[in-house]
């Protein structure tokens, strides 16, 4: 028998009262058993109603309703929190808005848990140099030797190559007698050029960007790579899953039952490619392990050095897993799906990190035009002794101190991966803090939020323009200090920062990213490319000065987002103008 349905609203209402209510009252109890572990602590804390890491609220916190609810109808008084849970609010906030009121070490404590805020370099440094006591969020099983030097000349060789074809491709989409190349949006240009450098030196197939492969070349590839599987052919999939990188996270991490019968058409795509690029990786691998055995008998024949030479990062690391344990140092040995793993992280998201910086650096140069100026000036004069950059070797890198300069502090202003997430497991960790050397214990189950960017603009570390985007403040040629306390130095020409733990934009210690100089190698090659004969401006809309359309360029920097990696969301037209006509 069914209830009338006056009663069944009664019912329901009451039951999702009683829900609302056990849902509030354990949120309240929640916050304040964390308030009472952030007050022991010592550290100054702020209060926010929700978890950061929480995906619903995150979803929810980038729609109008957030700033509708947060900005117009609560009281400020009832928000003084907002700014720590908006989305981004890190890279938005910089220092002075996140720390410089609070301090260096922040606590954003809500019911869901707590968050700890580094900007303290001797306390950054420490979470990420101390093995075992702040836990990485995920396992990554690899070895350093494939980012060896040799990898590192392939890149370089393989970078020049693809901005050069980048280059031609600008000058492609423009009318005939041009004088400047147009540019309406970098982002996927840019894009497009990694992953070529990537599936070249990670994969061994050799793609130029925009240049339809020859027939020969074509026969010069691996069969696996030309095969096709779910109806695409392995340069095909990794270029769709690059091109979207937020969309290949979904199509990984989503149940398959999901994919194939409720989600959209674009996801159920993105699968198709993940699919395909796992099925390619699958036949890479055993047509590597079968090559290895050849290349050892090479070996014995004098043919080993030219294989090693042209030994793809996969190929490495197929190596590297038939070295006996004690020679490799590893507990472990690379199984097929490590290896696979490894090169999804490296190739699909390491390729975006890359292609995002990229993008910065170029904006950045088109705005600060004083910088442009210095390094453009410094290339001419390497181009006038040398010859083309088409020509350089990769051991000229380290003279490029204009460019290595722009790298960094592109680096150090927009960190692409504004923070570096750590753990504390299930036993307390303690922490002191450079402001008052007094111990300060974390609960167990802490997040620990290296924020890179209020690292990066602390004054105490970077002075009073710690805002400012000034390359030639890591230029290192005048004041060399070689003495003991002397911070070593990565490049000979570029300083480091005189205190450790202030510049960290690929992380520190035993588990910082391997790929660091992959990524370095790879940028200075690309932008030394494309000023080595051009200069970069923002193009200007109708009515609009130069100032203005800087200051358009400005904003639209200001207003990045971070989806898995920080990028700015919106186009910015450039023109590229040829020196010397």
């Amino acid at each position: 028998m069914f209830l009338p349905l006056p009663h069944l609203i009664l019912l329901s209402t009451t039951l999702l009262t009683l829900w609302l209510t056990n849902i509030i009252i354990s949120s309240v109890l929640s916050l304040l058993k964390n308030r009472r572990l952030a007050i022991a602590s010592g550290l100054p804390y702020v209060l926010v109603p929700y978890f950061e890491i929480n995906i619903v609220c995150g979803i929810l916190a980038r729609t109008p309703l957030f700033p509708l609810v947060a900005d117009r109808l609560l009281p400020e008084r009832w928000t003084r929190w907002k700014r720590f849970v908006r989305p981004d609010w890190r890279f938005r906030g910089g220092y002075e808005k996140t720390h410089g009121e609070k301090g260096d070490v922040l606590l954003v404590v809500s019911p869901g848990g707590i968050v700890c805020n580094i900007a303290d370099a001797g306390v950054a440094f420490e979470v990420l140099q101390a093995r075992g006591k702040f836990v990485k969020m995920q396992r990554v099983l690899i070895t350093v030797p494939p980012f060896s030097e040799t990898t590192n000349r392939q890149v370089w060789d393989n970078a020049l190559e693809q901005a050069e074809a980048l280059l031609k491709l600008w000058a492609s989409r423009q009318p005939t007698f041009a004088k400047q190349l147009e540019v309406v949006s970098i982002e996927a240009d840019l894009r497009s050029l990694t992953m070529s450098v990537f599936s070249t030196v990670g994969f061994g197939v050799r793609v130029i960007l925009g240049q339809q492969a020859s027939k020969s070349e074509e026969a010069a590839l691996p069969t696996t790579a030309t095969t096709e599987h779910e109806g695409m052919k392995f340069v095909d999939a990794l270029e769709r899953l690059g091109n979207n990188f937020r969309l290949a996270i979904m199509a990984k991490i989503l149940p398959h039952w999901y994919i194939k019968t409720l989600a959209p058409a674009s996801l159920k795509k993105m699968y198709s490619a993940y699919l395909s690029f796992g099925k390619h990786l699958q036949d890479m691998i055993f047509f590597e392990e079968r090559k290895r055995k050849e290349d050892t008998h090479g070996a014995t024949n004098g043919d080993g050095a030219l294989a090693r030479r042209n030994r793809s990062l996969l190929a490495s690391l197929i190596h590297e897993r038939h070295i006996p344990k004690t020679k490799q140092g590893e507990d472990e040995s690379l199984t097929d799906e490590d290896i696979m793993g490894n090169l999804w992280i490296f190739g699909v998201a390491g390729h975006e990190t890359t292609s995002n910086t990229l993008e910065y650096l170029v904006v950045a140069m088109a705005i600060y035009k004083d910088a442009q100026q210095w390094l453009c000036g410094e290339l001419d004069r390497a181009v006038a002794e040398h010859g083309p950059v088409s020509g350089w070797e990769y051991d000229r890198m380290p003279e490029l101190t204009a460019v290595l300069c722009c790298m960094h502090e592109t680096m150090r202003l927009f960190p692409v991966q504004p923070v570096i997430l750590r753990w504390v497991d299930n036993k307390t960790q303690t922490i002191r803090t450079q402001e008052d050397r007094a111990a300060h214990i974390l609960p167990p189950e802490t997040v620990v939020d290296v924020n890179c960017v209020a690292l990066h603009r602390n004054p105490k570390y970077w002075g009073s323009e710690a805002d400012q985007f000034r390359p030639q403040r890591w230029d290192g040629r005048a004041n060399r200090d070689d003495g003991p306390q002397a911070p070593k130095r990565r490049y000979a020409t570029v300083k480091s920062p005189k205190v450790p733990g202030a510049f960290m934009p690929f992380g520190e210690g035993v588990r910082a990213c391997l790929g660091r100089k992959f990524a370095e190698v790879e940028t200075a090659a690309v932008v030394t490319t494309l000023f080595s004969e051009h200069n970069v401006g923002i193009a200007l809309m109708d009515g609009e000065s130069e100032a203005e359309a800087i200051e358009r360029a400005k904003r639209i920097v200001a207003g990045s987002s971070n989806q898995m990696a920080m990028a700015i969301r919106r186009d910015i037209k450039l023109v590229w103008t040829r020196r010397g006509l």
